[in-house]
Order: C-alpha cells, then sequence, then structure tokens
C-alpha cells in the first residue's frame, strides 16, 4: 500500500523508459520508498540521487515497471493520463492498510493548515472538461471509510503545462474533530505531524 500510494502521488512510471520512480524533498522518504520497493520485488541496487532544487530521487529496475504495467497501471505522466487507478483498491477496508496508504499520500501531496488539511491533485482538461484525479477520488474514498468527513473535491484553479491547460483539484477535512481522527489513523511525517498536534492543541 506504501508503494502504491508513492507511485500514485509523487511517483511515477516513465512512457518511454517504464522504470518507476519517485521524487520526493525529503531523503528518508525517498529511502522508504527504496526498501518497500526491496520488500516487494527483492534486493537491488539503486541510488538515491540529489538534484539541484532540493529534491531526491530515486528510479527502479524497468522490470518492475513491466510488472506493475502488466496488473493495470498506466505508464506516463498521471497528470495527462489520469488513469484509473486499481480496481482492487477500491475493495480494501482493513484500516491499517488504508492508514498506510493515506500516510504516504498525504506526506507526498498534503498540505496543514491551521484551519483544514488539505490534499490537492492535477489533472489534465480534455475537451474542455474539468474533473478531479482518480487517484484524489480513491483518496476521498479512504478518507471517508476511516469515518473522516471530506469537503470536495474543489476546484482550486487551472494552469498550463507542457500538455495544456490543468485543472488542480483538493480534498479539505475541517474542524478540531475531524483532525483528531485522522491524527488517530494517519501518521504523518515528522513535521507536518507537529504542526497538525500543534493545531489541534
Amino acid at each position: 500500500m506504501r508503494f502504491i500510494a508513492h507511485i500514485y502521488h509523487d511517483g511515477g512510471i516513465g512512457e518511454e523508459n517504464r522504470q518507476p520512480g519517485y521524487t520526493n524533498y525529503s531523503l528518508e522518504e525517498c529511502k522508504k520508498f527504496l526498501d518497500d520497493a526491496k520488500n516487494i520485488f527483492g534486493d537491488f541496487d539503486r541510488e538515491i540521487r540529489r538534484y539541484k532544487d532540493g529534491t531526491y530521487r530515486v528510479n527502479l529496475p524497468t522490470i518492475m515497471g513491466d510488472i506493475m504495467v502488466s496488473i493495470g497501471y498506466t505508464k506516463g505522466d498521471k497528470t495527462k493520463n489520469n488513469a484509473k487507478t486499481f480496481d482492487f483498491l477500491n475493495k480494501i477496508n482493513d484500516r491499517e492498510l488504508i492508514s498506510e496508504f493515506l500516510a504516504k499520500a498525504f506526506n507526498d501531496d498534503g498540505w496543514v493548515g491551521k484551519r483544514q488539511v488539505k490534499l490537492m491533485q492535477v489533472s489534465l482538461i480534455k475537451n474542455g472538461i474539468k474533473k478531479p484525479s482518480n487517484v484524489l477520488l480513491l483518496d476521498k474514498l479512504f478518507l471517508e471509510k476511516l469515518g473522516i468527513k471530506v469537503i470536495g473535491p474543489s476546484l482550486n484553479g487551472v494552469y498550463k503545462n507542457r500538455y495544456g491547460n490543468c485543472s488542480k483539484y483538493s480534498i479539505n477535512i475541517y474542524s478540531k474533530k475531524q483532525f483528531k481522527i485522522f491524527n488517530k489513523y494517519i501518521k504523518l511525517i515528522d513535521y507536518k505531524r507537529k504542526k497538525l498536534e500543534e493545531n489541534i492543541n
């Protein structure tokens, strides 16, 4: 669940090289992603690289991308494709598994503010139609399965990338009560967790 969550959020699988990759400002998150990949696929050597913008990135062997694609993952840019998520994920009700997935989703794409916790995803506008990403809809479904009230998806704006105009959608969690439920089940990366607990207090 952690591996898939990272692939769906700050990761992906290249369209040409078919290598699963993951990028994050946290070296620790990249190390954990690499460890999870080894626990799934077996031991292998891979280097985590740091880039000038301060991010870290790790690319996995192509064979792992081929396996993921063979079971239904759509390779290529997620913003452009807005592909469906794995069908089996919708049927998962185990709170521990859901919590593991959501922790990585919010570590990658989440934001913790004084009055709200937000998760945002982007999708390409096709034929003039704006719609939230399928990954964001899965995130919302999982939050609701934990008993957390979610507002959205809400349109947060439009911007242009190399593929065209894209819409930014977010799901939002409000109120101290919902923050407490969130904090009970979803263990965020340290600095986000501390901020959430300060806001609760």
